[in-house]
C-alpha cells in the first residue's frame, strides 16, 4: 500500500529546481515554505503556529504536486509569501473538497493569530472535514493583504522593483496594459456578445473557443462562467469562475458569483444553507458592492431581513435585484407584486437567466396568474430541458389550468429524471385525482408515502382519497399520522374528527372537532360537524349552539342550507323536552 513519509534534514535543497535552499545571511528557514514571519526575521514571533503555516504548505503540495508560493529566485518566493495568494486548488489539483482547501487556507493565513494555534488543531480539523464537517477555524478573507512598511522595505531591498514615491513612499510598479487579443479570439468574443441575450449556452461555448486561444483573459472567463451559470450549467461555471486568480481586476466578482450561485441554489445540494455560507464567507470583507452584497445574502440565509435590505440599499445591478427579489417572496412582510417587480428588473440586464425565470414563475403561481407562471417555466425549460425543479412548476401551473394531462406529462418527465422522489408522486397523484383516475392517484400516493413515510401532506392527501373511496379505517390511519405530526392543524383534527365519526367513535370525534374549533375558531367546518356528533350524544343545547356558529362564520356556505334544516330539527327537539330554542 503507498505511504508518505516526512523527513527533516534542516536544510533542503530540491534536485528539480535547487530555489528551496535556505541560504546562509538570509532569514532562517526554506523560502517555499516559511511563514510570513520567518520571512520578515521576526525570530521572536515564532510559535506552534509558525510550524502549521508549514505543515499547510507540505499538505497543499502534496495535493497540488506544486508549493502554495513559486518562483524564480528565493526573493521571490519571499515576495509570494509575504503578499501573495496561493493559487485555487480547484484550479491546479482538479476537484478537492471545500472544506479541505477551506482547512489549508486557514493554515496558511498572513497573520499567525489567523490559523490553527497548533497541529493538533490542525489534526482536529482535519478529522472534521473528512468526516464531511466544517473546519473549527476560520479562513481569512481571500486577498487580505497587510503591506506594512517593513514588508515594502524588505522587498524593496529583495528584488529591486518598487518604484520611490515623493516623501519615501514606496509603491509597486504599474501593471503593463494586456496586449490586444488576437483577431480570431476577438472575433469570437464578439459573437458571443451579441448572442448573449438569445442563446446564453451558444454564447458560452464560442468564449470557451476564444479562451482557448486567450486563456488569460479573466473578463471573458468571469462573463463565461454568468452565461453557463444563466444557462444551468452550474457546475462548469464554477470552474470557470475558480480558474480567476485572486490577484485578478474581476477576482472579487468571480468570488461573489460563486457564492450567489450557491445561495440561489442551483446545484442540487443535502445543504444549500451551509454550502452557501461556505462560498459567500469569503466575499463579506470584500469592499462594496461585492463585500456588501454577500452580506446581504448571508443576513437573507439567517432570515435577519431588515439587515438583508439595509446592506444593498443604494446599489444597482441584476445581483441586488435578485436578492431583493428573493427577500420579497420569502419576508413573511415583504410583498409579491414588488418581488415580481424584481425579478422583471433582474432579467432586464440581458441575460435570459433559468433560474430567474423559474422563480419568477413561483412568484407567479403564489400570486394566482397560473398561464404567466406557465410561460415562465416554458422559458426555464427552454434553457435547461430536464430541470424537476421547473417541470414541478409547470405541472402545477397546467393543473390549476385545467391541462391535466400535460400537467400528468411534467410529473412523468421529473419521475423518470428522479425514480422514486415522494414529491413528483404526490402531484402526479393530486393530477390523476382531477382526471378521475382514482385508482391510478391512490397507487401514486401509496409510491409517495413509501418514498417518504413521515410526510404529513402525502398522508393528508391519501387520507382523503382513502376516505373518498369508502376506506375509512385507512384514512384514519393516515390522520392519525397527520394529527401526530402537526398537532396545531384544525384542519387535520377536523378531518380525523371525520373518520372517527364514520366508524362510530362519536366521542372522539367530539373530541376532535372540539379541539380544531379551539384552534382555528374561524374555521367553520368542525363547527358543522361539532353540531352534528353533539346531537348524535344528546347534547342538544351544545349541538344547536355550534350549527348556530356554523352559519354566523359560513352563512353562504354550499352545506349552509342543510346546517339551518339541521338547526331547526335540534330546536324542535329541544323544544319538545322543554329545553327551549333558538
Amino acid at each position: 500500500m503507498p505511504s508518505a513519509f516526512l523527513a527533516d534534514f534542516g536544510l533542503a535543497k530540491s534536485v528539480a529546481t535547487g530555489s528551496k535552499l535556505t541560504r546562509t545571511g538570509e532569514a532562517l528557514g526554506t523560502p517555499a515554505y516559511m511563514s510570513p514571519e520567518q520571512a520578515r526575521g521576526e525570530i521572536g514571533a515564532l510559535a506552534p503556529a509558525t510550524d502549521v503555516w508549514s505543515l499547510g504548505c507540505v499538505l497543499y503540495e502534496m495535493l497540488a504536486g506544486r508549493t502554495p508560493f513559486d518562483g524564480d529566485t528565493p526573493a521571490a518566493i519571499v515576495g509570494r509569501v509575504l503578499l501573495g495568494e496561493p493559487p485555487r486548488l480547484g484550479t491546479v489539483a482538479g476537484e478537492v473538497p471545500w472544506g479541505v482547501e477551506r482547512l489549508l487556507l486557514a493554515a496558511m493565513a498572513k497573520r499567525a493569530a489567523d490559523r490553527p494555534p497548533d497541529a493538533a488543531r490542525l489534526r482536529d480539523d482535519l478529522d472534521r472535514v473528512l468526516q464531511g464537517e466544517a473546519p473549527l477555524s476560520r479562513v481569512p478573507a481571500h486577498g487580505r493583504l497587510r503591506a506594512v512598511a517593513a514588508v515594502a522595505a524588505l522587498l524593496a531591498a529583495a528584488l529591486g522593483a518598487w518604484a520611490v514615491l515623493p516623501g519615501g513612499a514606496t509603491a509597486p510598479p504599474a501593471a503593463p496594459a494586456p496586449p490586444a487579443p488576437r483577431p480570431e479570439a476577438e472575433s469570437l468574443a464578439s459573437r458571443a456578445q451579441a448572442l448573449r441575450t438569445t442563446d446564453p449556452r451558444e454564447a458560452a461555448a464560442l468564449l470557451g473557443r476564444a479562451l482557448d486561444l486567450e486563456p488569460g483573459r479573466d473578463a471573458w472567463r468571469l462573463e463565461r462562467g454568468l452565461l453557463l451559470w444563466a444557462a444551468g450549467a452550474s457546475l462548469e461555471a464554477r470552474k470557470e469562475w475558480d480558474r480567476i486568480p485572486l490577484g485578478s481586476p474581476v477576482a472579487d466578482a468571480a468570488l461573489l458569483y460563486g457564492g450567489l450561485e450557491s445561495f440561489f441554489g442551483g446545484l442540487a445540494r443535502r445543504d444549500p444553507v451551509g454550502v452557501a455560507l461556505r462560498d459567500l464567507e469569503p466575499v463579506t470583507a470584500r469592499p462594496a458592492p461585492h463585500g456588501r452584497i454577500a452580506r446581504s445574502a448571508v443576513a437573507a440565509l439567517y432570515r435577519r431581513w431588515a439587515e438583508s435590505r439595509e446592506e444593498i440599499r443604494g446599489l444597482a445591478g441584476w445581483e441586488t435585484e435578485l436578492l431583493r427579489a428573493y427577500i420579497e417572496t420569502w419576508d413573511p412582510e415583504g410583498k409579491a407584486e414588488e418581488a415580481l417587480r424584481r425579478y422583471d428588473a433582474a432579467l432586464a440586464d440581458g441575460i435570459p437567466f433559468a433560474w430567474v425565470y423559474m422563480n419568477r414563475g413561483r412568484a407567479r403561481y403564489v400570486a394566482g396568474d397560473f398561464a404567466a407562471a406557465r410561460d415562465d417555466s416554458d422559458r426555464a425549460l427552454a434553457l435547461v430541458p430536464d430541470w424537476p425543479e421547473a417541470l414541478a412548476n409547470r405541472g402545477m401551473a397546467r393543473l390549476k389550468l385545467g391541462d391535466v394531462d400535460g400537467a400528468i406529462a411534467d410529473f412523468d418527465r421529473w419521475l423518470r429524471l428522479r425514480p422514486g422522489e415522494g414529491g413528483a408522486f404526490l402531484n402526479r397523484a393530486l393530477a390523476r385525482r382531477a382526471g378521475n383516475d382514482l385508482s391510478g392517484a391512490l397507487e401514486d400516493l401509496d409510491a409517495a408515502a413509501a418514498a417518504e413515510p413521515h410526510s404529513p401532506e402525502i398522508r393528508h392527501a391519501r387520507a382523503l382519497l382513502r376516505a373518498r373511496l369508502g376506506d375509512t379505517p385507512g384514512a384514519l390511519e393516515d390522520y392519525n399520522l397527520v394529527v401526530e405530526a402537526e398537532p396545531s392543524s384544525a384542519a387535520a383534527r377536523s378531518n380525523r374528527a371525520t373518520a372517527r365519526a364514520a366508524l362510530g367513535d362519536i366521542a372522539g370525534a367530539v373530541e376532535d372537532f372540539e379541539a380544531a374549533t379551539r384552534l382555528d375558531p374561524a374555521f367553520a367546518e368542525p363547527w358543522e360537524g361539532l353540531g352534528i356528533t353533539k346531537a348524535r350524544l344528546g347534547d342538544l343545547a351544545g349541538a344547536a349552539a355550534a350549527c348556530r356558529e356554523c352559519l354566523r362564520l359560513a352563512p353562504d356556505h354550499s352545506r349552509a342550507p342543510r346546517t339551518r334544516a339541521r338547526l331547526v330539527e335540534i330546536e324542535e327537539r329541544l323544544r319538545a323536552a322543554g329545553g327551549g330554542g333558538g
